[in-house]
């Protein structure tokens, strides 16, 4: 089944693959420590250039709006958002965004597509963050308050956040899993779209960006990984009051 899928996915970085398709979705992932926003209004760009009249131009970004992505193309009306939730081998579900310029026609070959792909589109009118990220970023933020302050370790309050109200995982299980690069840079967009506290990087997140322990991607972020596994809690308090 594998090879199957394997077989159908071709990789090019000619725009012109794209002549023929009824969906695009940018989907870019940048080490950028500012907003992506201008590689992908060029990508935005770059699409339409290639694609048909009734080609749809979509973006997977969550914090970033899709109003202000297509603010330079002809037909923008063609523009949505089609947010893939993290971890998206677990989560069924796709935020699908409509801003001011989307069309009906769009809109609904986005929930077409969705539902092709046997997932659930929810619908969702177009703000910084959309649902899940706007709710993810803030419970990150305030485990990390909790942590810095001595109340409980990284490993009891994912475990308390876990048993109590039946999440997969907790705030700081998650963080590494998404990528605490990809954290900040939710943080930072949302604080800058709205200059709320609640969105600004906690100082936990930027130490641990900058030394590189990503999470699991690195093998080391607020745990330890071996082959995609929790070894152990990689920081303490002690340590982290001791670097400030």
């Amino acid at each position: 089944e594998k090879r199957g899928i394997m077989s159908r996915i071709k990789g090019s970085s000619d725009y012109k693959i794209f002549s023929k398709c009824d969906i695009v979705i940018e989907a870019i992932n940048t080490n950028t420590k500012t907003t992506s926003i201008n590689i992908r209004q060029e990508v935005f760009k770059k699409i339409e250039e290639h694609v048909c009249d009734n080609c749809i131009i979509a973006s997977n970004t969550s914090t970033l709006m899709i109003s202000d992505l297509s603010e330079d193309i002809n037909k923008p009306e063609r523009t949505l958002g089609l947010h893939f939730i993290a971890p998206v081998d677990d989560v069924k579900i796709v935020e699908i965004v409509k801003h001011a310029k989307t069309s009906d026609k769009a809109y609904n070959t986005g929930i077409k597509f969705i539902n092709m792909i046997n997932r659930t589109p929810i619908h969702v009118n177009e703000s910084a963050g959309n649902i899940a990220t706007r709710m993810t970023v803030p419970m990150i933020n305030e485990a990390c308050n909790i942590f810095m302050e001595g109340i409980a370790s990284p490993s009891d309050i994912d475990k308390a956040m876990k048993a109590s109200f039946g999440y997969q995982y907790g705030p700081f299980e998650l963080a590494d899993k998404i990528g605490l690069d990809k954290v900040l840079r939710w943080m930072d967009n949302l604080y800058q779209e709205f200059s709320e506290q609640k969105y600004k990087a906690s100082p936990i997140i930027k130490r641990l960006v900058r030394a590189n322990h990503l999470g699991r991607k690195t093998e080391i972020g607020f745990y330890r990984y071996k082959n995609n596994t929790i070894v152990e809690q990689a920081v303490t308090c002690a340590q982290i009051n001791n670097k400030q």
